[in-house]
């Protein structure tokens, strides 16, 4: 279910008025990005990726184990929903369909987020060679590992509940 489904429902709204589901949601989403950060910086190889004979990296998971970890700590961030839930009602014309002005939101959101990542991919296209060493390789790893377990730990010690 995405974002715009979740507002439809309410679902930013219930994080807002409820400190219970709040708070679910914050230990859910807390604890995962501990989880991943933890599971990353114990993990015998310090990369996912490895380097062939050419010096190119390549990805070792699949596609869809990708795909499910970044959907579920998208998923498990309550901030965007909240942020999201208080953001796109301003451009609700109450003229017109909730569905189809939600529809168009969520489009351009993804749009928006898809030029970015392609954005992002360029840039790291031109920067490849840095990542195919294998050192740099290594601390890029254990750097955003630990920034993983860092955000869970702030999210879990957050004032708001």
């Amino acid at each position: 279910m995405s974002y715009s489904n979740h507002l439809q429902l309410g679902f930013g709204v219930l994080l807002q008025s409820s400190p219970t589901w709040f708070l679910y949601a914050k230990v859910v989403g807390g604890s995962y990005l501990i989880y991943i950060g933890l599971k990353s910086l114990l993990s015998k190889k310090n990369s996912s990726f490895h380097i062939d004979n050419n010096g190119a990296s390549v990805k070792k998971n699949t596609a869809f184990s990708i795909f499910l970890e970044a959907f579920l700590v998208s998923a498990s961030n309550p901030k965007t929903v909240i942020f999201l839930s208080a953001f796109l009602p301003q451009f609700i014309d109450v003229n017109h369909s909730a569905n189809e002005q939600f529809l168009i939101m969520f489009l351009t959101i993804c749009l928006i987020v898809t030029v970015v990542h392609i954005g992002y991919s360029i840039g790291i296209h031109h920067i490849k060679k840095y990542f195919s060493e294998k050192k740099f390789n290594s601390y890029l790893s254990k750097i955003t590992s630990s920034v993983f377990v860092l955000m869970g730990i702030a999210v879990l010690s957050s004032n708001k509940s």
